[in-house]
């Protein structure tokens, strides 16, 4: 009797240490679902930013952004470091859904960076994002240069596959 409730302590222990590192960790190694209603934006298309952003003498860098979602708060220090590094090639912007907490967006990011929201998320339609954290660069005339993850990795570690750096 001793050694099945041995057993059973274990079992559940063992499981709940998995379900644990499941909620906590793994699910969020994996990627997003592409949504059955995605439009694939081709690169080099035209984007229509609805006159809301000016296209000066830089390219502009949207950063995607959902306040509430882990991914995307992994990401701050990195795209910290991105505005820093950048911030004299481009305009950036910061894209949140309609949804989102502007103050509480604003405290978190704790960026000089114009947050914007995307109402009817119109502007990740039009460049191709469906999920968060993402970017997009958009080039001088209005193209879209890039759009896409950050990184192969969950916390933007792999020098060699940081995509919006390179």
């Amino acid at each position: 009797m001793r050694k099945l409730l041995g057993v059973v302590i274990l079992i559940v222990s063992f499981s709940g240490i998995v379900f644990l590192f499941w909620q906590k960790e793994m699910q969020y190694a994996l990627p997003t679902p592409v949504p059955n209603d995605y439009k694939n934006i081709p690169l080099s298309s035209v984007i229509d930013l609805e006159g809301n952003f000016i296209l000066q003498k830089k390219a502009s860098y949207f950063h995607f952004f959902q306040p509430s979602c882990p991914c995307s708060r992994f990401n701050l220090k990195h795209y910290a470091s991105l505005y820093r590094n950048f911030k004299s090639n481009f305009n950036f912007y910061l894209v949140v859904p309609p949804s989102a907490d502007m103050n509480w967006t604003k405290e978190m990011v704790d960026l000089d960076i114009q947050v914007v929201k995307d109402k009817g998320n119109k502007l990740a339609k039009a460049c191709g994002v469906y999920s968060t954290p993402q970017a997009a660069i958009i080039d001088k005339k209005g193209s879209l240069y890039y759009r896409g993850n950050y990184n192969k990795g969950r916390y933007c570690t792999s020098k060699n596959s940081n995509y919006t750096e390179i």
